[in-house]
């Protein structure tokens, strides 16, 4: 048990300080070359969540009945739907047209990536608890996802207004209720019987913003561009990745499901 809480934990502060990796991209040539490759980084990450959801989808289905793995899948979707429709700029990004981000759209970015990142460490407890390799690749899509967001939110701060500390505090301020979804998602899964549940819910989670968020964004970007073949690619990596920290952690079985898939 030290060992799962441990690795939550650790995990939780690496997301919360990548926060602060905005710092980095402010040098003119960083900053252009971030600018540049930015909706790259998304369809690599959006490979990242496709896999690993699929991943926790398939273990969902096998541990528990179609209906409740349906329902449990379909729960995690819906919550991500509600939180999307409740606060519209919840998924907002520095690459998205806008002629100037203001403050109030600040305001609404920052307390909407605050839910998500509730929501990210929802999926990082079932995850070690369930298995510490399972939640370790988890923790390193999340952590992923989040040095992209991260940097992208940085510069939407900057253009609203806010000095760089002022936004590099905003950004680990926000991060940090990663530690909120965490410590609850901890607590339920103590209960063996809603772990399966819990596990839904996470899938459910990553594919919705797989779906409705970062592949649509990628294939416009791509559509924008025309450069298709590079945005696959990207994605491709972003799977490819996975199957490789699987094969290195021991997670063996997500290689030979998707090998069985193929085939």
């Amino acid at each position: 048990m030290f060992q799962t809480i441990l690795g939550i934990g650790l995990s939780c502060l690496a997301i919360m300080l990548v926060s602060l990796c905005g710092a980095f991209f402010l040098h003119k040539r960083l900053h252009d070359w971030m600018e540049k490759s930015m909706t790259y980084l998304l369809s690599f990450s959006a490979g990242i969540f496709f896999i690993i959801g699929f991943n926790i989808a398939l273990e969902v289905f096998e541990e528990s009945s179609l209906l409740l793995s349906i329902g449990s899948i379909g729960l995690g979707a819906l919550i991500a739907f509600l939180i999307e429709r409740i606060i519209p700029d919840c998924y907002h990004h520095h690459d998205e047209c806008h002629e100037h981000h203001s403050r109030p759209m600040a305001y609404r970015m920052l307390l909407g990536d605050s839910l998500h990142n509730i929501t990210d460490g929802f999926l990082l407890a079932p995850a070690f608890v369930a298995d510490f390799r399972l939640g370790l690749l988890v923790a390193a899509s999340v952590f992923i996802h989040e040095f992209v967001q991260g940097i992208s939110e940085f510069f939407v701060l900057k253009e609203a207004g806010y000095t760089t500390s002022q936004a590099l505090i905003r950004n680990v301020i926000t991060n940090s209720t990663v530690f909120i979804g965490a410590i609850l998602g901890l607590f339920l899964a103590q209960s063996a019987s809603i772990m399966s549940p819990l596990l839904g819910i996470a899938a459910g989670l990553l594919l919705y913003m797989f779906t409705m968020d970062m592949l649509p964004r990628s294939i416009r970007a791509s559509q924008e561009q025309k450069k298709y073949v590079r945005y696959f690619l990207m994605m491709l990596l972003g799977v490819l990745l996975i199957l490789g920290l699987a094969a290195l952690t021991g997670q063996g079985q997500l290689e030979e499901e998707i090998l069985q898939l193929i085939q």
